[in-house]
């Protein structure tokens, strides 16, 4: 009997006996041991499918991810793991799609995080139509994206899929009754540029994205071996900030600015940092690696002791009291305790408000705007000055003047040097300071340089200049105390152009 069981493979076999003889029980327990094994067989079907969903389920949940339905880094990290061991063992290439949002964080803090979460489902489904069968698509985090592609693609192939994912994120989402707009920045590298090596390869395509973020946005970069390089020199930056501010490696020089008259008004504050091992570094590259790395305000609260610590003595020197101006980074402006920051310096060193202006530029205030309004509004309600840096670069909304408590506005130096050459500039100027005229505002023109771009400023009605033909920055032991003087005292002739400015 058990043979012929085996042999029929099922349980569900019934022995038709009749009698109730010895052999009768048997064939009745033998029926009720079959649909006992049957039951229990059913069961076992059921709890394998049920471990099998599960199974997938968390295979799912591993690999997928749980916003967009794309995979996941960790699942994309493994298949790329094993990919780069396939090309290493044969002459085919590993080539990467790295690419994030441009302007994501606006759109959360405008929208809020929910649209923000379904902008990012809809990018996912935009994309997938702008790559090849066979490519993989997975979101590597936040709004990041990394798109591993299939068939070791020529350099036309990868360009041509970056341009149209750049070119189809460009057009508006509606998402919530919201047209939303949002760019895209993308690296693009191959695993041989890399040595085939998956943390190099990963790092090569997040340098090759930024750059495309640094070179403006909205574009792509194939990564080269010198970049790694610039990148390598931003992280020795990065990381030599916390010793500089221990060791005092920077410093503040202070420029004039005047007033029509040619008198000195008052200065304005600006960083330098001599580095010992890298050497004199640019404001306009540590600045921006300052704020990348989240460092920035540690300079800036380092510049504003500084700077209370010099009021003082910049004092005597002008032979007045003459207020100071001093930067403050768009990141600045989102740290919580910056004002009461502020405060206690200027309790501690007994610095009178109206001895400080702070200047934001336009584009940090707008993409700041309800947080820079409620800090303008605590200095300038402690008695501190402010100016909006930059104008006429940005965003340049003017509806946005009327809401906010500036006291300066300054014009960029961009119009100042195409006075002589562009009458759309001249327009452009004199527009300006009339709208700052008619909103009572001071207006400060930087970038001085030549006797013809200040009278032009002076007759069209600016009351504060800034630039080379008055004063170079200088450190506080260089400040001279030098009288008032007109424009056209010793060392300043009535006409033409006197030394260029260098880098500040």
């Amino acid at each position: 009997m058990r043979a012929r069981l085996n042999k029929l493979k099922t349980t569900s076999l019934r022995i038709d006996i009749e009698g109730r003889d010895e052999v009768a029980t048997l064939g009745h327990n033998i029926n009720l041991m079959m649909s006992a094994i049957n039951v229990e067989t059913d069961k076992n079907r059921r709890q394998t499918r049920q471990l099998l969903e599960q199974r997938k389920a968390m295979e799912r949940l591993a690999n997928v991810d749980s916003l967009t339905g794309l995979f996941n880094r960790q699942f994309c990290t493994e298949y790329l793991r094993i990919q780069q061991i396939r090309a290493r063992r044969s002459t085919r290439n590993v080539a990467l799609i790295f690419f994030d949002l441009d302007g994501f964080k606006g759109i959360n803090d405008r929208f809020g995080h929910a649209t923000g979460d379904l902008l990012l489902i809809e990018v996912g489904k935009r994309v997938k139509g702008y790559i090849r069968e066979g490519d993989l698509l997975s979101r590597w985090g936040g709004d990041e994206f990394l798109i591993l592609l299939h068939d070791d693609p020529d350099e036309f192939t990868l360009v041509n899929i970056a341009n149209r994912i750049i070119n189809g994120l460009r057009e508006p989402f509606h998402i919530n009754n919201w047209e939303i707009n949002i760019g895209a920045s993308v690296g693009i590298v191959s695993g041989q540029n890399s040595g085939h090596n998956l943390s190099d390869l990963i790092s090569n395509a997040d340098v090759a994205m930024y750059r495309s973020k640094m070179a403006g946005r909205g574009g792509y970069t194939i990564f080269a071996q010198e970049m790694m390089e610039d990148s390598k020199r931003k992280l020795r930056i990065a990381s030599s900030i916390a010793s500089a501010i221990k060791h005092d490696e920077f410093e503040l020089v202070y420029q004039g600015k005047v007033c029509p008259q040619a008198n000195l008004f008052g200065f304005e504050a600006l960083l330098r940092w001599h580095n010992p091992e890298l050497g004199p570094l640019s404001p306009g590259e540590f600045i921006p690696i300052a704020e990348q790395s989240g460092k920035i305000t540690d300079i800036t609260r380092w510049v504003l002791e500084r700077l209370c610590r010099d009021l003082p003595r910049i004092h005597e020197i002008a032979g007045k009291e003459r207020p100071v101006s001093v930067n403050l980074s768009a990141l600045d402006l989102k740290k919580p305790g910056l004002f009461e920051f502020i405060e206690g310096l200027l309790a501690a060193y007994q610095i009178d408000p109206a001895w400080l202006e702070f200047e934001v530029t336009e584009s940090a205030y707008l993409a700041n705007f309800d947080m820079a309004n409620r800090f303008f509004q605590a200095v300038s309600k402690m008695g501190c000055s402010l100016a909006l840096d930059d104008f006429g670069v940005g965003y340049s909304s003017l509806s946005y003047l009327t809401q906010i408590p500036i006291n300066t506005l300054k014009i960029d130096k961009q119009f100042v040097d195409n006075i002589d050459s562009s009458d759309k500039d001249i327009v452009v100027m004199k527009a300006i300071i009339g709208m700052a005229k008619h909103l009572r505002l001071n207006i400060c023109a930087e970038g001085i340089e030549t006797r013809g771009q200040f009278d032009f400023m002076v007759e069209n009605g600016c009351n504060q200049l800034q630039g080379y033909l008055f004063f170079k920055p200088a450190r506080l032991q260089d400040l001279t105390a030098r009288p008032d003087r007109q424009l056209t005292g010793p060392g300043l002739p009535p006409g033409g152009q006197t030394h260029r400015r260098d880098t500040e």
